[in-house]
């Protein structure tokens, strides 16, 4: 038996003194070439000892083959490896000329995503940086030879292409502190010194903003619950409300683009930082809160005044509101915001809050430079331009509406802006960087608004001439008729397009669009509510003269008439209720004061009755779903108390008259004013759930619930002072 120790084991060499490491490591038979076979079929690098081979020039290191089953697709660079070729296969060859083709594919989709990912980043920090435009020249004083330019803070960095949200810091020449601003450059002009150093605080005692990371934890964690809660709202309830609001809202008051917010909406959700900062986050979910607020209130059905649609969306996005003023400057999403918050307000009866917002957004008109079309600069584009000019005027049209409603001056003089009128382009063709389009007024959201713009002012003029703390009363009737004549005439010269009804009627929907048939119906109603203003004093005096009293029964029966047609037309109109309860109650209040008059004779009582049982019938109606109606009408019940005991006194016969049959044209029977239920809503959140009970006890019939009025208060009537002048009744 041989011994282990006669045969020893023998060590095992290498194959070849050449082997490459991976070869060595593996112990396997290298073929010594400069990728060897081993090392090619395991698709690693193949690489050699220096020390192994000193006389060889040193060996290029072969880049790893792709490998598809890891994903890591590299590009395989071919010029250094002239010689890989010689070793491949025909088959290998092949695999490799694909994938080179396909890596040069995705590395040319990687740079345009590249490309376009920078493109939105740089947009997204355009719009939140708040960069700063000096004032003008002629506005701060300044003397031409002395440049405000160069006292910019911003004034080494490059210009930016969007001029939309510049800051040109409005100041007039009677601020406080533009005093100590302007001393101060004289003196450092005069002495020869940098002034960079007096513009460290360009915002005043105060003034200075903070970033989303300046403030507090606790700041920090509340204002990203309130975001996190809007991106966790049923999108399908967001996105609904935010077709509601375009197709209902947004034509009274064109200053958002549709477009646009709807892509800030993805990328709101995406919750992406490198496409929307926090601060633009922010803003928008105030703006998307306020949104969603406008629309509740608007379009939900509410029976109990303990619910107020729309409150909840509304606290979330005034809290991201007051606290977005601590994390920069106002820009134009911020005046956007304000307009749409100042709507909400209006809605729901809220009309100090109303004005208290809309003089934060007329501060911000002048601070932001909306107010001087010339400081925009030449480099402001179509697109910022047209939505710059919109959002003024949105802003002067609500204005003056809040104001005459809440019986207080205006706050936007004409002389204090220098804003064109924009022009009647399409929105949907609107969008940044857009070339110049032309003007298509029947497809424009803009003639409505032109000729709002245009009753603005007289609404201003009548203000100063009829309201004024110095006028003398009486008014005379001359001013009165002259402006009337005004108004007759502004609404013979309205586009034949905005003209109500509509030639084509109600129920052929396809022949106009809905938005044009909206505006057409509110633009008639408040040119009747100015002419009815402009009488108003005069008919709740009770002093009035029989042919006031009789313009004023003409106008109500117009608006009364132009309501029904509406209401009862077949498209749902649960949007219009506040505009329904706003101008029935215009109709209804000198009704009201022609039915209590003693001395009146039935040719003013008989119509007076009829036009108002007929606007009470609807007030009652859209009430039970509507809190702007039914908060309305509590305040109305007083008055409407005194004239229905007065009709069962003296004017039984007329106590009862039913309803009017629909203005001729409209093709309606008296029976079809019931709404009927849009696709998709929910039937517990449809206005045909109440407005089918609501009409059916309109129209005198037996109803299953009855709607309790609540107990009465003290009289809070803040507009008029009938009470005391019914003591005083003409026998």
């Amino acid at each position: 038996m041989t011994s282990r120790d006669e045969y020893p084991v023998r060590v095992r060499k290498r194959y070849t003194t050449h082997a490459c490491i991976e070869c060595q490591r593996r112990k396997r038979k290298c073929t010594g070439e400069t990728v060897c076979k081993n090392c090619l079929h395991s698709g690693i690098e193949c690489v050699y000892s220096q020390s192994s081979r000193p006389s060889k020039q040193p060996r290029i290191a072969r880049p790893p083959t792709p490998n598809s089953s890891s994903g890591n697709w590299n590009a395989v660079d071919v010029e250094r490896c002239p010689d890989i070729s010689l070793h491949l296969e025909s088959s290998n060859e092949t695999i490799n000329r694909e994938l080179i083709s396909r890596t040069h594919t995705l590395e040319q989709g990687y740079e345009a995503l590249k490309r376009e990912l920078a493109r939105m980043k740089s947009q997204e920090r355009g719009r939140a940086a708040l960069q700063e435009l000096p004032p003008p020249a002629e506005l701060s004083g300044v003397p031409p030879s002395f440049s405000p330019a160069s006292t910019s803070t911003i004034e080494h960095e490059p210009a930016r292409n969007n001029v939309f949200e510049r800051n040109t810091k409005f100041m007039g020449g009677t601020s406080f502190f533009q005093q100590i601003d302007l001393l101060d450059r004289s003196v450092a002009r005069d002495l020869g010194k940098s002034d960079e150093l007096m513009f460290m605080f360009s915002e005043g005692p105060g003034g200075q903003t903070m970033d989303y990371e300046s403030l507090s934890a606790g700041m920090r964690r509340d204002l990203d619950q309130i975001v996190d809660e809007t991106r966790l709202e049923d999108m399908d309830k967001v996105l609904q409300s935010l077709d509601i609001y375009f197709a209902s809202v947004h034509p009274h008051y064109p200053c958002i683009n549709e477009a646009h917010l709807r892509s800030q909406l993805a990328a709101f959700l995406a919750n992406d930082p490198s496409c929307m900062s926090k601060t633009v986050a922010i803003q928008f979910a105030a703006l998307l809160n306020f949104l969603m607020a406008v629309v509740r209130i608007l379009y939900d059905t509410c029976t109990h005044d303990d619910y107020v649609p729309g409150w909840k969306e509304f606290y979330r996005a005034e809290k991201l509101l007051s606290h977005a003023t601590w994390l920069g400057k106002a820009n134009i999403m911020t005046i956007q915001i304000l307009l749409v918050k100042t709507s909400y307000c209006l809605y729901i009866s809220r009309l100090n809050a109303a004005y208290d917002t809309m003089g934060t957004a007329v501060r911000l008109c002048f601070q932001l430079g909306l107010h001087n079309e010339p400081s925009w600069g030449e480099d402001c584009n179509v697109y910022d331009r047209t939505y710059r000019q919109r959002i003024f005027w949105s802003i002067y049209c609500l204005n003056h509406n809040v104001a005459q409603n809440s019986g207080v001056p205006d706050l936007i003089r004409e002389s204090d802006f220098d804003v064109d009128r924009p022009q009647c382009v399409d929105d949907r063709m609107l969008y940044p960087n857009c070339p110049p389009l032309r003007e298509m007024p029947k497809a424009s959201l803009v003639p409505y608004l032109l000729e709002v713009m245009k009753l603005a002012k007289l609404s201003s003029e009548i203000w100063d001439a009829m309201f004024g703390v110095r006028v003398k009363k009486p008014v005379s009737q001359e001013f009165i008729a002259e402006t009337d004549g005004k108004i007759i005439e502004l609404s013979k010269e309205t586009p034949s397009f905005l003209r109500w009804p509509p030639a084509s009627g109600l129920q052929s929907p396809d022949s106009m669009p809905a938005f044009i048939i909206q505006q057409s119906f509110v633009l008639y109603l408040r040119v009747r509510a100015l002419r009815m203003l402009l009488r108003r004093e005069e008919m709740v005096s009770l002093r009035y003269e029989k042919r006031t009293a009789q313009l004023c029964i003409e106008i109500a029966t117009d608006v009364v008439n132009a309501v029904e047609l509406s209401y009862s037309s077949s498209v749902p109109k649960r949007t219009e209720r506040y505009a329904y309860a706003l101008h029935l109650t215009g109709a209804m209040v000198p009704m009201i004061c022609v039915i209590v008059r003693r001395n009146n004779g039935e040719d003013l009582i008989r119509p007076a009755i009829h036009i108002f049982n007929r606007s009470l019938k609807i007030m009652e109606a859209i009430s039970y779903g509507f809190s702007f109606a039914r908060h309305t009408l509590h305040q109305l019940r007083r008055p409407i108390r005194a004239a229905r005991e007065i009709i069962d006194s003296n004017w039984p016969q007329y106590a009862h008259s039913a309803l009017a049959p629909p203005p001729p044209g409209s093709n309606l029977s008296s029976a079809q004013v019931i709404m009927p239920n849009p696709t998709g809503i929910a039937q517990n959140h449809m206005w045909g759930n109440d407005g089918r009970v609501a009409m059916a006890n309109a129209r005198g019939e037996i109803v299953t619930e009855d709607w309790q009025r609540p107990p009465e208060d003290p009289l809070i009537w803040e507009d008029l002072d009938m009470w005391n002048n019914m003591s005083s009744w003409q026998s």
